[in-house]
């Protein structure tokens, strides 16, 4: 059975009242005043983690309590004023600051999880017109969002509305930045004069350096991920076929792990687009298969256990590691009202699936445009063809690389709206609700 953390709370703070009913308490109107406070807290859904060295300074305190509470045989003493707040107010104190650690001790093998989320509210947060964006990435702030635009590497600050441009400076293109857990460093994808490699710079564009390079002319690295611990990059390894006449095609996709300091690098599967798992022990990954669909996987860094979750790309894993967050594209068939013709509509969207249940939420969703089906279907009744017809439509807007928020509280995505002319690209946000 699995107890919510507030479930897990009052059960906890049962076990100290029994504790503390055994010792004696007294029974006085300060003791009932903190029963009243330990209820008020068994009700309370804000529950915060404290830093780990007040963690450790409270589960000490709490050993050294109750240690100092067990019975002693001593001399028969005359009765004294009972100084019990000296002990058990900084006992409950600690028990309720460490209560994030000293739950799991009592019952390790429960979780509190939901299953599925959905999008609350959605908004644009900036319109970037025909510059077209990848990767978008929000930064600890919860201001800023750092992203590749028009293969240049930008943050943008939403309080001030400022788009900042990191120099390229003998770059052709800088791709798909990345963050480091500490965001002090940034992992980016470069050309220079030979093929793209995996390059690393300080957070204020400076200190640009080469972290790995591709040996043969027909190999490209991109897509660099930071393991949490900020020690290792995982990134694609793409190669390319040359063609006569249509320049070239891919052959090959793998990822790769590079250790930062020694520069060490380790296949771990045939794949593409790696996002870290929160514990550092698993990356998900999209497997492109050989009609070409994609797909999304998971596998544990040594390669062991690869495993199919979803059709899908561009995975992310949750901060809380319950959820991956990926882009899917899926097409509709029907037939047109009065006309002989079916109608073809493709659509690319933003969904999540439950880590361990699979279940699958969708968090955008694109329509077909009305206005130019009517036009189609107009232009299709002005002939006299009787030759059953298809027509393709795109949804109203295409929606790709998403990514969590800090807080696992929101998803930052592209969205293209699928038109000629006009706004074209955007940076958008989906606030979610866990069920």
């Amino acid at each position: 059975m699995n107890f919510s953390k507030e479930e897990r709370l009052s059960q906890y703070i049962d076990r100290l009242n029994q504790q503390i009913h055994e010792a004696d308490g007294p029974a006085d109107q300060d003791w009932m005043d903190l029963m009243d406070t330990v209820h008020l807290i068994k009700l309370s859904n804000a529950i915060d983690m404290p830093a780990p060295d007040f963690q450790d300074k409270g589960r000490q305190r709490i050993k050294q309590e109750l240690a100092e509470r067990q019975p002693k045989a001593a001399p028969v003493k005359p009765p004294k004023k009972r100084t019990w707040k000296k002990y058990y107010m900084p006992l409950a104190a600690a028990c309720l600051v460490g209560l994030s650690i000293t739950l799991p001790s009592f019952f390790p093998e429960q979780k509190a999880e939901a299953e599925q989320i959905r999008a609350v509210k959605e908004e644009q947060l900036v319109s970037l017109g025909m510059e077209k964006a990848n990767n978008p990435m929000p930064l600890s702030d919860g201001e800023s969002i750092g992203f590749e635009k028009d293969e240049k590497i930008v943050s943008w600050n939403q309080v001030n509305q400022v788009i900042k441009e990191f120099p390229n400076d003998s770059f052709q293109y800088m791709r798909s930045p990345a963050w480091s857990p500490d965001e002090k460093r940034i992992a980016f994808s470069g050309y220079q004069t030979k093929n793209a490699g995996i390059w690393l710079m300080d957070q204020n564009g400076s200190n640009v350096r080469q972290l790995a390079a591709p040996e043969s002319p027909d190999e490209f690295y991109d897509h660099p991920t930071w393991s949490p611990d900020g020690r290792k990059i995982a990134f694609a390894k793409q190669r390319y076929a040359m063609n006569d006449s249509h320049g070239h095609t891919q052959t090959g996709e793998e990822i790769w792990m590079l250790e930062i300091e020694t520069g060490k690098l380790t296949k771990i599967t045939d794949g593409s687009e790696p996002s870290w798992s929160p514990d550092g022990k698993m990356i998900t990954y999209t497997k492109t298969q050989k009609s070409g669909g994609k797909e999304v996987w998971v596998i544990h860094l040594d390669g062991s256990d690869p495993l199919k979750l979803t059709e899908g790309m561009e995975p992310d894993w949750s901060p809380d590691g319950q959820f991956i967050t990926f882009a899917r594209n899926s097409s509709t068939r029907q037939k047109a009202e009065g006309i002989r013709a079916e109608i073809v509509s493709s659509f690319r969207e933003i969904w999540a699936i439950h880590v361990d249940s699979k279940k699958e939420s969708r968090l955008t969703e694109s329509k077909i445009d009305e206005q130019e089906l009517d036009s189609l279907k107009s232009s299709s009744q002005s002939e006299t063809s009787d030759v059953p017809q298809e027509f393709v439509l795109n949804g109203q807007y295409s929606d790709w690389q998403p990514h969590w928020s800090k807080d696992g509280k929101a998803i930052v995505f592209v969205r293209d709206a699928n038109e000629e002319s006009g706004n074209h690209f955007s940076l958008m946000k989906i606030i979610l609700k866990y069920e």
